[in-house]
């Protein structure tokens, strides 16, 4: 006898029903033995920042070209407030849009990682 063959016969006196049984099937997961993180509710409307003022206009007294100027110091002082006051109010609403931002990715994020589960689920428990 070959040296293979000797294995196989050593291996059937050994165990028979253990070397010939069928494997144990395997248990097929069962999707409602895991579930999927719940992604958070998305950032509100409510939280979407709205810019509080329009940009200030030019007062009358500066050139229809806006190269020369024609104001007062009265004038120019009140235009550079509101400007001032302007540059203000934008920063404040990029610091609400930043958050904002963030809410809307850390949402997504996680809006995409349930996504995924779900799909590997689904995938898991289809016919093969």
């Amino acid at each position: 006898m070959h040296k293979h063959a000797l294995m196989i016969v050593f291996a059937l006196a050994l165990a028979p029903s253990a070397v010939l049984a069928d494997p144990a099937p395997a248990q097929p997961a069962t999707p409602s033995a895991f579930a999927c993180p719940t992604p958070p509710a998305p950032p509100q409307d409510s939280d979407r920042p709205q810019m509080s003022m329009a940009h200030p206009a030019l007062p009358p007294c500066v050139t229809p070209d806006g190269n020369g100027s024609r104001c007062r110091k009265g004038e120019v002082d009140k235009y550079n407030a509101a400007i001032t006051a302007y540059n203000v109010a934008v920063n404040a609403w990029n610091d609400r849009s930043s958050a904002f931002m963030t809410a809307m990715n850390t949402w997504m994020q996680a809006s995409n990682v349930y996504a995924h589960c779900e799909v590997n689920l689904m995938n898991a428990s289809a016919p093969h």
